[in-house]
């Protein structure tokens, strides 16, 4: 399998590691880098599983069908990734004391769902813009449109949400009569712990697209206008190693026909080899 696409975020992790390190919001310096784009092929059902560090796609799953359906409750979650962002101490900083705990706000799977909606907290049920199932009738019945994406930056919503997006707005592309291509714009990519994540999870998504319009998924381009390390991942993230051997394939059950559909055991990983797994913590 080429592992092109990994080679460049090794190396652009490499690239950053000595810095320099600047200030940021978070109190934690980091070393930057912009505009950076990074291909990965899908084709054959390929999915851009990192190797160099061992990354949890049972999370990755979880988190994007959660995007999915709409939900901004963190408690809907199996994992504790959103948790420290939506703790009760976070959401008072913010001034969303009203919120209860594990409300993200109107923020990504709001936003992909029910886009022009007043939000009223994590509990009620919402109408808006459905921009994800406008972009499957799309695929189907305008595939070479180049007005087929999902943005997750809501202006008039940013100081709502209690982490605003990073990655805030895909595209589908289509060629040559049935080839997928998504086009990822990320406003800032935490490199270690974030980016394998988006990467793997946006993949998914391109081979959901694909499946549920008849089309062939073939590559995932991602764009990141600030990506970073953060120094305390530095020792974390040295002397990474993509594995060769390693080939991860996402097989997609027969019986997924629409987005209300989506279960975890309808999604399989083979030939996943990655290396030991990298303990980085979580900066927020």
């Amino acid at each position: 399998m080429t592992k092109g696409g990994e080679q460049e975020y090794v190396a652009l992790i490499n690239e950053l590691l000595d810095g320099p390190f600047e200030e940021n919001r978070t109190g934690t310096r980091t070393s930057r880098k912009f505009g950076v784009c990074i291909n990965y092929d899908l084709r054959g059902g390929k999915i851009p599983l990192f190797s160099c560090k061992k990354t949890d796609y049972k999370i990755i799953l979880d988190e994007l069908l959660w995007f999915i359906s709409g939900s901004t409750d963190t408690k809907k979650l199996n994992s504790k990734i959103w948790d420290k962002n939506t703790s009760k101490k976070v959401l008072e900083e913010k001034g969303l004391w009203h919120y209860r705990e594990g409300d993200l706000g109107p923020s990504y799977g709001f936003q992909w769902r029910h886009a022009g909606e007043q939000y009223l907290g994590c509990d009620m049920d919402y109408g808006g813009v459905d921009q994800l199932q406008e972009m499957v009738n799309l695929l189907k019945k305008e595939p070479y449109s180049r007005r087929n994406l999902v943005s997750s930056w809501s202006p008039t919503q940013l100081k709502e949400m209690a982490l605003p997006p990073c990655h805030v707005l895909f595209q589908m592309l289509v060629k040559d009569v049935n080839k997928l291509t998504c086009v990822i714009i990320q406003r800032s990519g935490d490199l270690g712990l974030g980016v394998p994540f988006n990467v793997a999870s946006y993949a998914t998504l391109t081979h959901i697209m694909a499946k549920l319009t008849g089309l062939e998924a073939t590559s995932l381009t991602h764009v990141i206008n600030d990506a970073h390390v953060y120094e305390n991942h530095v020792e974390g993230l040295r002397n990474l190693e993509v594995d060769p051997e390693s080939n991860p394939i996402l097989e997609i059950s027969e019986d997924v026909h629409s987005l209300e559909d989506l279960r975890p055991e309808q999604f399989r990983i083979t030939g996943y080899k990655p290396k030991k797994q990298r303990r980085l913590k979580m900066v927020v």
